[in-house]
């Protein structure tokens, strides 16, 4: 089993967590949200199988896996869940000086149904695809012809499933409520099993790639100056390749209208993966042979913490609140100080919690404590 972090990959999430509040954003226009909403969410069942093949996690017994799982994605749904809640009723009872128990009722239906408050619907059904993965890779081992063909006709079923449940299930009870949370959150996954092969088939298109683009002997009659210059220029053909895609995919999508995962809405199914694939397989492209950005990467190896606080611990209004204060005393370009006022605010909020997490509470994320450094004195 291979270790380590894939910088790009960490790129790549970086970016998709970028479009994630972008897309949360109120002033974000709306041919642009329609572009990075036709395949920010896919993005990161995709980084997950490519993951999953980079690491050999298959290989682990099922019992382990369910127990890593449960701890990186259960406990941060669980955590979050909680701190949710306190803040909705928080919300409630300073404001209207009541407790609102059916929205209450609400929240803890979809939270112990699975489905999950606001942003928390990814982690469950990220959970579910990858159990649904993993026990497919264990069941048809070689076969690995007959996984693509489960997960394809899983990924098309969902979605003609879906309003056919919503129409027919009934609602009428707690249970009844709980049970349709769950069955729309394994709808969900059934979708990310899709994205999850694919991202799994890519990595193993990134192995082949990868032998290609590596430094082959040089001949006598080629120098080596000459063969980096080669390389350089495959590699800037993939980047341009990635910039065309995500091209075509805006033109796509623009044509699609808005889509939502969440919701599963899609439109034009086909178009839909199609937008979902090619913006994904696109932006990997680029961030695996073009220039690495540290910042991008450091965002993205910790996008569970941006994505689960930016919006409902209430970051993005108190951004938006410092983005109308810096409007408030500036003469002019008030446009842009509103952005700019969001953004930074945001990302300060977001770094900091990013450190209080990562250095106080890592198991709220199911990481470990990080590991001091021993100092070698004299007398050690």
């Amino acid at each position: 089993m291979k270790s380590g972090r894939l910088t790009y990959l960490d790129m790549a999430k970086g970016f998709g967590i970028i479009f994630v509040v972008l897309g949360h954003s109120q002033f974000l226009n709306e041919q642009v949200r329609i572009v990075i909403t036709s395949f920010h969410m896919p993005l990161f069942f995709f980084v997950s199988g490519m993951l999953i093949f980079h690491i050999g996690e298959e290989q682990r017994p099922m019992r382990e896996i369910l127990r890593r799982k449960a701890l990186s994605m259960l406990v941060p749904y669980a955590v979050f869940s909680a701190v949710y809640l306190a803040i909705y009723g928080g919300y409630y009872y300073a404001h209207l000086h009541i407790i609102e128990f059916n929205v209450i009722r609400g929240y803890l239906i979809q939270t112990f149904g699975l489905g999950g408050m606001s942003v928390l619907w990814f982690l469950t059904a990220l959970f579910f695809s990858e159990l649904a993965f993993f026990g497919l890779l264990k069941a048809f081992r070689k076969r690995h012809a007959a996984v693509i063909v489960v997960c394809v006709l899983c990924a098309v079923a969902a979605p003609l499933v879906k309003p056919q449940f919503d129409r027919l299930f009934p609602r009428t009870n707690v249970p009844l409520r709980l049970l349709y949370e769950l069955i729309g959150t394994w709808l969900r996954s059934m979708v990310g099993l899709g994205f999850l092969m694919a991202g799994y088939e890519l990595m193993r298109l990134f192995q082949r790639l990868d032998g290609y683009m590596l430094p082959k002997p040089v001949p006598q009659t080629l120098s080596k100056p000459v063969s980096e210059t080669l390389a350089l220029k495959k590699r800037v053909l993939f980047v341009c390749a990635g910039f065309c895609g995500l091209a075509l995919t805006a033109c796509l999508s623009l044509y699609n209208g808005l889509t939502d995962l969440h919701y599963m809405v899609f439109h034009h199914l086909w178009l839909y993966y199609l937008n979902a694939v090619l913006g994904t397989c696109s932006l990997i492209f680029i961030c695996k042979y073009g220039k690495i950005l540290r910042g991008i990467c450091y965002l993205g190896a910790n996008s569970l913490v941006i994505m689960a606080t930016h919006l409902d611990c209430q970051y993005m209004l108190k951004a938006i609140d410092f983005g109308y204060f810096l409007v408030s005393i500036s003469p002019r370009a008030k446009k842009y100080c509103l952005y700019f006022g969001i953004a930074s605010s945001l990302l300060v909020m977001e770094l900091a919690t990013i450190y209080v997490v990562n250095h106080l509470v890592p198991f709220v994320i199911g990481k470990g404590y990080p590991k001091r450094k021993k100092k070698n004195g004299a007398g050690e």
